[in-house]
Formats: C-alpha cells, sequence, structure tokens
C-alpha cells in the first residue's frame, strides 16, 4: 500500500496541480471537455497560473502526494488581511 503524504503546495507543484485539474474537469465535463477549444477549457480550470501562485503566497493550499506525484489539490484562500476566516475554493482528487 502506497502511502500518502499530504504538504503545503509549493511553487514547483504548478504542472502537478495543472495535470489534476485538467484530470478533473475531464471527469466532470466527460466529453464535453474534448470539445471545447483550449479557450473555453482554460475557463472551467481553477489552476490558472496567476491564481496558484496567490493560493501559494498564503500558504494555506495543499497538495496530496503519492510516490512524488501529486494526486489530489486543496485551494484555500483568506478573506482580508485581519481576519482568520478562510475558505476552500477548491478540492480535486485524481483517482486512477
Amino acid at each position: 500500500m502506497n502511502t500518502i503524504t499530504v504538504r503545503v503546495m509549493q511553487s514547483t507543484d504548478f504542472e502537478g496541480v495543472r495535470r489534476v485539474d485538467i484530470l478533473n474537469q475531464k471527469q466532470y465535463l466527460g466529453n464535453q471537455w474534448d470539445l471545447m477549444s483550449k479557450t473555453a477549457q482554460e475557463t472551467h480550470l481553477i489552476s490558472k497560473k496567476p491564481e496558484f501562485y496567490l493560493y501559494i503566497k498564503i500558504k494555506y493550499s495543499f497538495a496530496a502526494i503519492i510516490d512524488n506525484e501529486i494526486v489530489g489539490i486543496l485551494f484555500v484562500s483568506k478573506h482580508g488581511c485581519y481576519t482568520k476566516r478562510l475558505s476552500v475554493d477548491y478540492i480535486a482528487i485524481h483517482t486512477a
């Protein structure tokens, strides 16, 4: 049985996070994903580079890793500079 490691997401995780995001969208949208233009696909993805780096900056987002491969992501945002309120914005798990 493989061990799952969960750690704070890092800037070097972008490619793995993007892969899980794409696989999650394909699972959710089915064949419709393949029929979309690249621009339309991009609008469905959560892991756009500017947003990804904002999630990294606040250090509340996590990656689940098995055998050095990202298999799950959790994006969390913080509301305002002076509040302790956090929101889970996105969860994706690649099950295959």
